[in-house]
């Protein structure tokens, strides 16, 4: 993997313990996606500034030890070989034993989840449920899950996985177009499987319309150029890696991201969110300017 923990990782992290319970831990996998490529002159280390700004205690780093691969091969007598293929089943094998949140690395909360919270601690043993967004038509997103321990709905996914055949992977990685394989094959039990389950069994699962993960890919200009109405939405998945080339605004500049003052003063959802997470107000520096000359008096509250 040769992506690294930038802004938008970082921003997601604070997003967490701003609106997550204050008595929650947050557990960051620790891969090579968390590593540095060699920085640039000026460039800022994020995950060592998060380092700095976050409670010790609450924020702990984590590394899986061992063999991963040889280890799912022991479970499911296949092999999975890509990094980001065994997480995806790792992190719901985490979910079903010790119940918790999973938020993707360029996933950011924007307003509390105790409610979500609270439904799962307060359901009956013989109705754990977990909460996923519904995310289009025709799929569930699983950039963010929240599930009680030992949930049905999560153990009925993690068993799919024993259909998994790298083989069969394998051999359409090397005769088809690779992005194709990666969507058709993978997604099938990562993405898809979700949205399968769901409707096979709607009782075990409860999924939120709209306010989770919303707007979905096709949608997504509206949230990084354009603007959508947020404020009763729990996540975004803002996808930070079509930003590694700058913040290509209104089809007409490219506004290199280097810190956080350069979300002050773009108009879009995005950067309005940004704003919202970091400094606690979501309103550009025009907004703010224009209050200021009518006297305060706002009109964007």
């Amino acid at each position: 993997c040769d992506r690294k923990f930038d802004l938008f990782n970082f921003i997601a992290i604070l997003a967490v313990f701003k609106f997550s319970p204050k008595n929650s831990r947050v557990f960051l996998h620790k891969t090579s996606c968390t590593k540095y490529r060699t920085l640039q002159p000026g460039e800022t280390n994020w995950l060592e500034k998060l380092l700095t700004v976050v409670p010790e205690d609450r924020f702990i780093l984590v590394k899986l030890t061992g063999n991963v691969e040889n280890e799912l091969a022991k479970i499911y007598h296949a092999r999975i070989h890509k990094i980001e293929h065994q997480t995806d089943l790792y992190r719901l094998i985490v979910l079903y034993l010790m119940g918790g949140t999973y938020l993707d690395l360029d996933s950011w909360l924007i307003s509390p989840i105790d409610e979500i919270l609270m439904g799962e601690e307060n359901s009956s043993s013989s109705n754990k449920k977990p909460t996923l967004g519904h995310y289009s038509a025709c799929s569930v997103s699983n950039a963010f899950i929240s599930s009680p321990k030992k949930a049905e709905f999560i153990g009925r996914w993690i068993s799919q996985f024993k259909h998994y055949n790298q083989s069969h992977y394998d051999f359409q990685w090397a005769h088809r177009d690779k992005h194709r394989v990666h969507v058709e094959y993978w997604s099938k039990f990562s993405v898809n499987m979700a949205y399968n389950l769901w409707q096979a069994y709607p009782n075990l699962v409860n999924i939120v319309e709209r306010t989770i993960m919303r707007p979905s890919k096709m949608a997504m200009k509206y949230l990084r150029y354009g603007f959508f109405d947020w404020r009763k939405s729990k996540a975004v998945h803002v996808s930070s890696k079509h930003f590694h080339a700058g913040y290509k605004f209104q089809d007409t500049a490219t506004i290199e991201i280097k810190g956080v003052d350069t979300f002050n003063c773009i108009e879009s959802s995005l950067a309005e969110l940004a704003r919202l997470i970091l400094f606690g107000n979501f309103k550009s520096c025009n907004m703010r300017n224009l209050e200021a000359r009518l006297g305060g008096q706002s009109q964007f509250s």
